[in-house]
């Protein structure tokens, strides 16, 4: 006997009592163009109805014959069912109170038809042998897509958002010296930025070896170990043990020339050991995936949350225009990076460190320190960074400086502050950076 095949999730009854509510009731319409989209409807001349609806809303009162009448001037009344049709749906909203309770059901049936049909096209990739797409990546973007159209912001009055305000003023009477963001590590520049704020993007860039990707790492370091917070690293130029390498030098004060020879002196292992401890307690993850790109980042974060169960505190991005993006040229391609990139910290609603080249512009200049022109395609990235940190070392333009061993942190745009110039020590044998009042041992 053959199977009759099954019909995709509605509920057309739903469906019908909140067209009918909305079309009654003023507060019903405007409940359910916030609850519902159209594509939500299965029925087509529901879809139609709602879209005159959308069209109505400006209007200060309507009734079912303006429905009516605006659907005839259109041409559509006729493929909705006729004005019976419509004094149908009038008849049946008895209760336009339960509005929520109906758009509630009418989204509940489109989500699995949308999970219906990301599945067939899964399946349909899964058959396309030639299409040189990663087909695991292919399936999180359909499903994640699916659940990334639930969510959506809405307005909130300004009192609302003052009683977050007020909880913070709560917190700084309770510890004058707490941070509002996450710490960095580094004294003068939360001084200056009051931490790394959740949501923010955050630029660390300048020529090579000023110790861009060293600052980023080391703020990664100093966040988990010391704060225990959950941070991601995600290197697309050096691989997990060199990334390790670096991090071992920052918390034991062995130089990394001893470590990356593996010719560490006897009395240096025991702080070795001691950093193992700290390693094994930190909830510090590294990804060494090159060429990823934003949708790659965005399903790997979002399988990590849901495998830890907890938020992430901190992502780190090493670097920028090692990332794979799509566009006719490399500045429309860096465009699409940032926006993205920018996206995840709101989505993530933690700070997000994006690593980032300079041009040559600092090479030609008598006075060698970076300005914001300098960002390589710099007009997307300047506009979605919320925090920009360009690197400067003079010593090594200068060898006789007069400030040896000092590098100077440029806070070249700060969305919520004021820019300025942070000085840190730079311990070349260790790549890492201190703040700068502090006694660093000279290890061989």
């Amino acid at each position: 006997m053959a199977v009759a095949p099954k019909l995709p999730p509605s509920n057309l009854e739903a469906e019908q009592h909140l067209l009918g509510s909305m079309i009654l009731n003023s507060s019903a319409l405007a409940e359910g163009l916030y609850l519902v989209r159209e594509e939500d409807f299965f029925k087509e001349a529901h879809q139609i109805i709602y879209r005159a609806l959308v069209e109505l809303n400006d209007r200060d009162h309507f009734d079912a014959l303006v429905v009516v009448d605006l659907l005839r001037d259109k041409g559509k009344l006729k493929a909705v069912g006729g004005a019976e049709y419509i004094s149908e749906l009038v008849q049946t909203a008895s209760r336009t109170y339960n509005v929520g309770e109906y758009a509630a059901i009418v989204h509940e049936k489109s989500i699995r038809r949308k999970l219906i049909e990301a599945s067939s096209a899964i399946i349909n990739e899964c058959f396309q042998l030639e299409s040189g797409r990663d087909p695991l990546a292919f399936a999180e973007d359909m499903i994640y897509s699916v659940g990334e159209k639930r969510n959506r912001s809405g307005l909130e009055s300004i009192g609302v958002i003052f009683e977050d305000y007020e909880d913070d003023l709560k917190k700084f009477r309770e510890d004058p010296s707490a941070l509002r963001g996450l710490k960095t590590g580094f004294i003068d520049l939360d001084t200056k930025t009051n931490g790394l704020q959740k949501g923010d993007l955050i630029l660390v860039a300048g020529r090579p070896s000023m110790g861009k990707s060293a600052l980023a790492v080391n703020i990664a370091q100093k966040a988990a170990i010391e704060q225990d917070k959950n941070v991601c690293i995600f290197s697309l130029e050096m691989n997990k043990k060199a990334v390790l390498t670096r991090m071992i030098a920052t918390d034991s004060g062995v130089s990394l020339a001893h470590l990356l020879s593996l010719d560490i002196p006897v009395e240096q292992m025991r702080r070795i050991y001691t950093t193992k401890r700290n390693f094994d307690e930190a909830k510090l993850y590294i990804d060494e995936t090159s060429g990823l790109t934003i949708g790659e980042l965005r399903n790997k974060l979002r399988q990590f949350r849901h495998e830890i169960g907890q938020p992430i505190d901190l992502v780190v991005v090493d670097y920028l225009q090692l990332m794979e993006g799509a566009g006719e040229n490399r500045q429309v391609e860096i465009s699409g990076i940032s926006r993205g990139l920018k996206a995840i910290a709101r989505e993530f609603n933690c700070p997000l460190i994006a690593v980032s080249q300079l041009s040559r512009g600092p090479e030609s200049r008598t006075d060698k320190r970076p300005m914001l022109s300098d960002l390589r395609e710099s007009g997307a990235i300047e506009q979605d960074a919320d925090l920009v940190l360009l690197l400067y070392r003079d010593e090594y333009y200068h060898p006789d400086t007069e400030e040896p061993g000092v590098a100077e942190v440029l806070i070249a745009k700060q969305r919520q502050g004021e820019t300025g110039v942070v000085k840190m020590a730079w311990i070349g044998h260790l790549t890492s950076f201190e703040n700068i009042a502090r006694n660093i041992p000279q290890y061989d």
